[in-house]
Order: C-alpha cells, then structure tokens, then sequence
C-alpha cells in the first residue's frame, strides 16, 4: 500500500526560509567534500578508491629532489593544484535543482589536473564518499531547517 504525498507548493508553503536552508547545507556538504577528496588523494587513492598508479622513475627522482621521498602518486608538489580546488558555486539550475560545483582555480592548475587525470581518474568522489556526503547532507539539510 502506497500513499502520494503531494509536494507542490512546498517551497511557497514553507517561505524562501527551504531554499536557503537547501543552499546551506549543500555550501557546507561540498566543503566538506573537498577536505575529503584532499585527504584521500594525500593518501594515493583515485576516485576509484584504489591506489593511483605510481609515478614514473624520473618523476620519483624530482620529487625526490624537492623533498618528497616516497613515490606514491599524491599529486603534491607544489600544492598550488590541490590547494585550488574550492567551491565555485552553489546555484539553483532549471530541472535539476539546486547544485554545487567544485572546480580548481588557476589556468595552470587546471591543466595539470587534466594530465593526472588521464592518469589515474581522481577528480571525483568514491562509492563511499558520496554515500558520506549523501548522509552528511541529510544531516546539514536537518540542522538548517531546525535552525
């Protein structure tokens, strides 16, 4: 047994007061997102939720150079292409609803990120990242509309 909840009007029933609400927790959710994929790519791990591959010997050797021993792929030399990954914005887009979207800052930056990219996919959330975020927006989502 099944019962339709009608949800037309929700927004104008409720005041811009859910629209806000909305817009906070996913600001909130998809900062949170973006320490998470820092920390899971500091440890080598893709998108995919699997160790990037490692970098070649000559790239090793560099990084070595500067100061980076091990040769896990992390994507950190500088820390100029993972330090402009930010929140561009958070907007309400014609049949998808309200969206966040996270991007890298810097023309340069955005090119490297390209390369490694055809390298090992990273620029993405696992399975179980967006399952977290899912949950924390539910979470963000709640505490907004209490407050």
């Amino acid at each position: 047994m099944a019962k339709e909840i009608d949800f037309t009007g929700l927004e104008d029933r409720l005041g811009k007061g859910l629209s806000k609400a909305i817009t906070s927790a996913l600001t909130a959710t998809a900062s949170n997102g973006i320490v998470m994929m820092r920390q899971r790519i500091e440890k080598g791990i893709g998108s995919s939720g699997k160790a990037m591959p490692a970098y070649t010997q000559s790239y090793k050797k560099r990084r070595q150079d500067l100061g980076r021993p091990d040769g896990k792929r992390d994507l950190f030399v500088s820390g100029q292409m993972l330090g402009g990954i930010h929140l561009e914005n958070v907007e309400e887009k014609k049949g998808a609803g309200v969206v966040a979207t996270i991007g890298i800052a810097g023309a340069r930056n955005r090119e490297l990120a390209g390369y490694h990219e055809t390298f090992s996919p990273w620029f993405d959330f696992t399975p179980g990242e967006k399952e977290s975020l899912v949950k924390m927006l539910r979470s963000q989502l709640d505490k907004s509309l209490k407050d």
